[in-house]
């Protein structure tokens, strides 16, 4: 869920294998789930993100939980153990460089090019061009 908010958001499938398989869940399972969802995008996520859920009948008994995920507008966010994760294709990532932080406070406007500290003095400055 931190990785599609400070990305471009997305869905998951839960209930759904990776071959792209139906499963589907019990419903006892649906709702053990769901509230498995709410704690975590309130209480295991800085900032708490607002998920949005739906319950899709698969079969007679079976559902799958369809969760969307915004792209959210307070990055970035942190997950329980105070790490950044940013979706990468298929996958998920930690964010391990100063260069991918200051892209991503970038992006959201809260750092500008001209406001990062630099070794560059007035000599730097091509007065001709200028």
């Amino acid at each position: 869920m931190v990785a599609f908010s400070n990305s471009r958001g997305g869905c998951i499938f839960i209930g759904v294998s990776n071959k792209g398989e139906l499963i589907g869940l019990s419903s006892k399972d649906v709702d053990r789930i769901n509230q498995l969802i709410s704690n975590s995008a309130c209480q295991h996520v800085r900032s708490p993100i607002t998920v949005q859920t739906e319950n899709v009948s698969v079969e007679s008994d079976r559902v799958v939980i369809v969760l969307t995920i915004p792209e959210c507008i307070d990055k970035p966010y942190f997950d329980h153990q105070s790490i950044i994760w940013l979706k990468s294709g298929a996958d998920k990532r930690r964010i391990h460089s100063k260069e991918e932080l200051r892209r991503l406070f970038q992006e959201v406007d809260l750092l500008h090019a001209d406001e990062v500290p630099t070794r560059a003095g007035i000599e730097a400055i091509d007065h001709k061009f200028f």
